[in-house]
């Protein structure tokens, strides 16, 4: 296609979830699109933490709808969805009761079904403050939704959308003109996505590793998360803002912390919404570019070995694997041929998974 005199008839820029269902209903209608995203693609894993666990009899319904829409997020890319156990501080007597309610309802096999933690049996929370010697423990999923948004690109891109990711461009009138590379397109409408910039709150205090856990607080819900050694704190509404000594003190009712220094840093938050990844699955039939054929939620673990059996002789652990598994899905199966050519003309092992990972997401992802 020429860009220079191409013409499209809707131009998304960095669009979020939602963007993505009219884009699909926009194609599905004969019209031309092109995406536009002005800053590279978010490579790092950013994950969703599902809340499914009824604080009350009265969500219960709500939460039984939400779970069936995330059994359809499944089936587009069951790779990308993990078992998570979700730490939920005790609110309420009835709380042990809602658990096994929601155990039976919504199928929870992994490892161990929710778990009352009390003062006896909470040495996996021993860096916990007391105000959460009870509560429980609750199987939530994990949604890698940084790498679901890139696959869905593929998707869209593989039915005739345009994808252009890194690019500095100016409006004029008609006119998209892109400053690096020089061209420009014809466009009929401008449509702006809805990604959301979110504050993330991060402290210096460990936290157990792969920790998470709902708080519901006077100042709001939050998630917090271990990520790499730091804990991180979410606010889970938007619309709110909180000072530094509003997050110290509710952190510090729940952790000792390290030492005072708060560190607020912005990330990227993808606007995510169930309700639309439900309506895009009712027109993705057979799953986005990295899923595995016929292969369901609960065939991954064993897949993850099965691979792994053939890229341990390149010298990767299989933790190390499982976080290329996790993230590319059926893609794994040509990075461990890559691996294999690279093991043949080096044999550096240190060195070849994170040339591998790069050199396959320059072949699929406009990676630049």
């Amino acid at each position: 296609m020429d860009h220079l005199t191409a013409r499209f008839d809707f131009a998304y820029i960095n669009p979020g979830f939602d963007n993505f269902v009219s884009i699909e209903r926009k194609i599905k209608e004969g019209f031309n699109v092109v995406i536009i995203i002005e800053n590279d693609l978010q490579r790092e894993d950013n994950f969703y933490t599902t809340q499914f666990y009824p604080f009350s009899a009265f969500v219960f319904k709500n939460r039984i709808k939400q779970y069936n829409k995330m059994k359809n997020l499944v089936k587009l890319a069951p790779h990308l969805v993990r078992s998570q156990k979700v730490f939920y501080p005790d609110y309420s007597l009835n709380s042990k009761y809602y658990a096994i309610i929601a155990d039976y309802f919504f199928e929870n096999t992994y490892q161990f079904k929710s778990q009352t933690i009390s003062k006896g049996t909470r040495s996996i929370f021993s860096n916990l403050r007391m105000t959460a010697s009870r509560g429980i423990y609750f199987q939530e999923y994990t949604v890698n939704i940084s790498r679901f948004y890139i696959e869905v690109l593929k998707y869209l891109h593989k039915t005739g959308v345009e994808v252009f990711v890194n690019c500095s461009f100016k409006l004029d009138g008609e006119k998209l003109i892109f400053i690096a590379p020089a061209k420009e397109i014809q466009i009929s409408q401008v449509i702006w996505g809805n990604n959301l910039q979110k504050n993330i709150y991060e402290f210096s205090t460990e936290a157990p590793r792969k920790f998470s856990m709902f708080v519901n607080d006077s100042l709001g819900k939050f998630r917090f998360k271990e990520d790499n050694g730091y804990l991180q704190v979410e606010p889970m509404s938007d619309l709110e803002s909180y000072s530094k000594s509003d997050m110290m003190a509710l952190v510090g009712s729940y952790f000792q912390l390290n030492f005072g220094e708060l560190q607020v840093k912005k990330k990227n938050i993808f606007q995510f919404s169930l309700n639309a990844l439900s309506s895009l699955y009712t027109s993705i039939t057979k799953g986005l570019p990295c899923t595995f054929g016929n292969a369901d939620f609960g065939d991954m673990f064993e897949l993850c070995r099965e691979k792994f059996d053939l890229a341990k002789q390149c010298g990767i652990s299989f933790p190390e694997f499982q976080v290329l598994f996790h993230r590319y899905g059926e893609g794994i199966d040509e990075m461990i041929e890559i691996a294999y050519e690279k093991i043949n003309e080096r044999r550096d092992s240190e060195s070849i998974w994170a040339d591998v990972e790069s050199e396959y997401q320059k072949k699929y992802e406009w990676k630049i």
